[in-house]
């Protein structure tokens, strides 16, 4: 097996890590509905990039993530898989809430999106969120997890998910994701279960019949908060 490493990521391995995420979700059916290919402009290939790059520089900068690399030594430090946590309480909840409302009335969508849809499915993933984790004093919410493709069924995801479930049972806090079908076996074999999904087609309309899972994980220890029943 190759020796790998995790250390946290920086501004330097956004282009990598947002090629690696190109080829891990290449098949991802909320990403086709949400920026579909009839939409690209030939003359702006790199539109849908440079969207996700500008929010990924965001993301990084947010005190309560905890972004991580799993890098592959044995190949001269090629990236192989990340992940993206952040510990949420009631106060940040609020905050990200009103900060995500005040970028999307500033921030411009590019024309590759499709921006009444992105606007549905996001405020599906918020209402769930708020469902399950309003009420939680904290919670590790896992919002990234990528495998680079070349590396899969070597650990590198439940490596990844690990760290987050380690933190939140320090805590004593469940952790929380919304889980697409390929990767719900990893999520149950560390410890999430299945509470609540979101429907595609009820998002969208004349959408793809498929199901993202709402995945709660309860901690090995003192439990703080309760989730909605």
């Amino acid at each position: 097996m190759a020796p790998f490493t995790h250390r946290p990521t920086t501004l330097a391995d956004i282009p990598e890590q947002l090629t690696m995420g190109e080829r891990a979700f290449v098949n991802d059916r909320m990403a086709r509905i949400a920026f579909p290919p009839s939409r690209r402009d030939p003359a702006r290939p790199n539109e849908e990039r440079e969207y996700r790059e500008a929010r990924y520089i965001k993301r990084l900068a947010n005190p309560a993530g905890r972004w991580w690399t799993c890098v592959d030594e044995g190949a001269g430090g090629r990236i192989a898989g990340s992940s993206g946590w952040t510990r949420l309480t009631k106060e940040t909840e609020a905050e990200e809430a009103e900060k995500k409302k005040k970028e999307e009335e500033e921030e411009k969508l590019p024309a590759c999106a499709d921006a009444v849809v992105l606007k549905r499915i996001m405020e599906a993933m918020e209402a769930m969120k708020k469902k399950w984790t309003g009420e939680m004093e904290a919670v590790w919410y896992l919002g990234h997890l990528a495998t680079d493709p070349d590396y899969q069924r070597q650990g590198i995801g439940k490596g990844l998910l690990k760290w987050g479930c380690d933190e939140a049972d320090k805590e004593g806090i469940y952790a929380y994701l919304e889980s697409t079908p390929a990767g719900r076996k990893l999520y149950e074999s560390m410890g999430f279960e299945h509470v609540d999904q979101i429907e595609l087609s009820d998002v969208v309309e004349g959408g793809e019949p498929s199901a993202y899972w709402i995945m709660l994980r309860k901690p090995k220890g003192k439990v703080e908060g309760n989730a909605e029943s």
